[in-house]
């Protein structure tokens, strides 16, 4: 009994510190919450204010405001109204209404009102609570806006008070609890109990000198009904408070109720303690009397039977044996399942990497077969070039340039191999968007099929600076993605235009010129869920092997890369639209697409008296680029790798070298520069190559693209005489 005590006396007191400390921990609790829903309380009415500001917003970059089409601005404010619940009003640079959505008598805003307004972000202005002409009690959202030019015009959105009702309904306070929501000057302008009879009324003084000088705090006063009551506010951009109230009543009712029933619980507990004290003294002795007759049993060499004394002491060695059993039989379980799953993982990181491997050596096919196409290419465009220099045939020189075109598509085709097979890089220019799209509109109506595509592009475009391939494949990605979404019957609407953007006008955008690019489908639109990892690599909502998630992926790389945004709108059943907006260039003129084609350049060196030696593991490319230079005027040398050209310079006079930069042997053609550098200062080189990733070439080396055309070949050399 003495033991019981010993344990119990002890437990009802740190019972009492517990409870205590629980009490004190459930003050701090309800203070913590009443200021969180203090704050979100605030929070709400500071997005009620900010959606009016957002309407104002939306109404001030009206274009009717920019063209003074008052009529079609009307109709516009009778909309904002309609969907907002507030009235609308345009008032003159002398202060007197001009339009609005109700009638221009409840446009009047009291002056000592829009004196305590507060200035907030582009130019807004939020009034006190103020009677408004029918005698509601109201406030105004106004902001400064230009019409026709001039600047000295106000738009204002006056609301009731009463709507601020609505966000104890979305707030859901619990029993008991009083919301309140208080302008600067500490008057009601919503209240979630009695709201007819308080709203509209002064704050008791005690309450206003609390919330005086501090933005948040929790402090105890009398509500309107005389309940003492703790109370939390929270004050939101603007100055407005938001108070949050309980009665201290149930706060301390818990801890009386915690006190009586500890009470009652000690009480039980002394009872039950007397009355085990006395169960566990004589469960003591049956077991000492087995452990000696065991003992006797053991000292007569007997053998033991197992036998449950009913004390832990003596059973902790059986107890301890079956979960020691039990653990080894979890134990071996374990093992079996982690080895399960290491060989699945192990499987799954082998044909992750057997995919790796496969999509690496598809890329170094793909950039080989480039290439080698690359270098075909080249000896037909050459061969082009000296049929239509030696042919007078008019017949011949119509079906040359329909040869020539069908090269020049060849090399575009290449160059995508290689963009594939990563030997190719992002070369961003100054393109015209408008030509590119309409060269492109052919392509777009085949991918979509028999989904209609409505071309709406302004005609004075400015040109952006990007590169034109990845521009072409985030089109046809865009295009891809409209025709999977549409059904055979839509339609697709790609429009453009100029816009200037203002700081802050649009997220993720500087301020500056862009053309903003806007892709419309009206398929089956995506849900909210969907939209958010729309951008997301990998993420498609396609089947198993119908779709990558790489198309809207590539659009956003793309855009980034060329200093631009892109924005997403999706409704379900409304369809999609993707909005592009490319930075306007710099430069001053337009390039073209073809690679090889170079600027007229005056020429440095007379072509009779230069000599050109030609380096090209390539025969057929060497045996027509040949005669094709002296067609030029060159004097020719021609070298099928590194060691041969090395020869050449030394037994004969070279102006300039012509080397391919892919070559057999142990040197290239960029080794070989080098050397030529080192070893003939005075002669440039030039070189030539189907890749764009050009390691190991010496610093300010003239490099020509594959294909070429002889005449841009002609005209670098002479760049490059003139230049030594």
């Amino acid at each position: 009994m003495l033991l019981a005590l010993a344990v119990l006396v002890p437990s009802v007191v740190a019972s009492l510190v517990a409870m205590t400390y629980v009490y004190r921990e459930r003050e701090r609790s309800v203070e913590r919450s009443l200021l969180e829903m203090s704050r979100a309380l605030a929070l709400v009415v500071d997005r009620k204010i900010e959606s009016r500001k957002s309407y104002l917003t939306m109404l001030a970059a009206s274009p009717a405001l920019e063209r003074n089409r008052l009529d079609l601005f009307a109709e516009e404010l009778s909309v904002a109204a309609e969907l907002s619940g507030a009235a609308v009003f345009l008032y003159g640079p002398d202060g007197l209404p001009l339009l609005g959505s109700a009638d221009l008598e409840e446009a009047f805003i009291p002056p000592e009102a829009l004196a305590r307004a507060t200035p907030g972000p582009r130019g807004n202005l939020v009034t006190d609570v103020y009677t408004a002409v029918d005698g509601a009690k109201s406030y105004a959202v106004s902001r400064q806006v230009g019409l026709g030019g001039d600047s000295g015009y106000q738009l204002a959105m006056i609301a009731p008070i009463v709507l601020f009702q609505n966000v104890f309904v979305a707030l859901d306070l619990p029993p008991g609890w009083t919301g309140t929501i208080l302008d600067r000057r500490g008057v009601l302008a919503g209240r979630n109990r009695d709201p007819h009879i308080h709203v509209g009324e002064a704050a008791f003084e005690n309450v206003m000198n609390h919330i005086a000088g501090s933005d948040y705090a929790v402090f105890v006063a009398d509500n309107r009904e005389g309940v003492s009551s703790l109370h939390a506010f929270s004050k939101d951009p603007i100055g407005w408070s938001s108070l949050v109230a309980i009665p201290a009543a149930e706060i301390n009712q818990s801890a009386f109720d915690a006190l009586r029933m500890l009470g009652v619980f000690a009480v039980i507990l002394l009872f039950g303690a007397v009355f085990l004290a006395i169960q566990v003294g004589r469960s003591i002795v049956a077991p000492m009397r087995i452990l000696t007759k065991q003992a006797e049993a053991l000292g007569r060499n007997l053998p033991l039977a197992t036998r449950t004394t009913g004390l832990r002491e003596t059973d902790v060695v059986s107890a301890s044996m079956q979960q020691a059993g039990s653990q080894l039989r979890d134990a071996r379980r374990t093992m079996e399942e982690r080895v399960a799953e290491a060989v699945a993982e192990s499987r799954r990181s082998q044909a992750a990497l057997l995919q790796s491997q496969k999509l690496e050596a598809l890329g170094r096919l793909t950039g080989g077969i480039a290439h080698d196409f690359n270098n075909l290419l080249q000896t037909l465009s050459t061969g082009l070039h000296l049929a239509e220099v030696l042919s007078p045939d008019p017949n011949a020189k119509q079906a040359l340039d329909a040869c020539k075109r069908a090269v020049g598509r060849a090399g575009k085709l290449a160059r995508q191999l290689m963009a594939f097979g990563k030997s190719e890089v992002s070369e961003a220019k100054r393109i015209d968007l408008r030509d590119q799209l309409l060269g492109m509109e052919d392509l777009l109506k085949g991918a979509l099929r028999s989904i209609t595509v409505r071309l709406e592009l302004a005609h004075d475009l400015w040109p952006v600076h990007a590169d034109p391939l990845q521009f072409e494949l985030a089109i046809l990605n865009l295009a891809i993605n409209a025709r999977d979404a549409t059904e055979a019957t839509g339609s697709v609407l790609v429009s453009a235009k100029n816009i200037t953007v203002g700081e802050g006008e649009y997220p993720g955008l500087s301020a500056g010129d862009y053309v903003k690019l806007c892709f419309r489908d009206d398929g089956a639109g995506m849900s909210r869920e969907i939209l958010e990892k729309a951008l997301d690599p990998f993420f498609t909502t396609k089947p198993p092997g119908k779709g990558s998630g790489l198309g809207l992926a590539q659009v956003y790389g793309f855009i980034k890369q060329s200093k631009g945004s892109v924005a997403l709108d999706s409704e379900v059943g409304r369809g999609t639209t993707i909005t592009l907006f490319l930075p306007r260039s710099s430069d001053e003129a337009v390039q073209g697409e073809g690679t090889g084609h170079l600027p007229s350049a005056e020429p440095g060196v007379p072509s009779s008296e230069a000599t050109v030696l030609v380096v090209e593991d390539d025969v057929l490319i060497r045996d027509v680029l040949v005669p094709a230079l002296e067609s030029h005027g060159f004097r020719v040398l021609s070298a099928g790798n590194a060691d041969e050209a090395l020869k050449l310079l030394a037994e004969h006079r070279v102006d300039i070298v012509f080397s391919d930069i892919v070559m057999p042997g142990c040197m290239n053609g960029a080794k070989l520069a080098g050397v030529v550098r080192r070893d003939h200062p005075g002669v440039p080189v030039v070189l030539a190559s189907g890749y764009s990733e050009h390691a190991g070439v010496p610093a300010g080396t003239r490099i020509m693209a594959k294909p070429y055309e002889l005449s841009a070949v002609a005209a670098m050399l002479r760049q490059a005489l003139g230049a030594a």
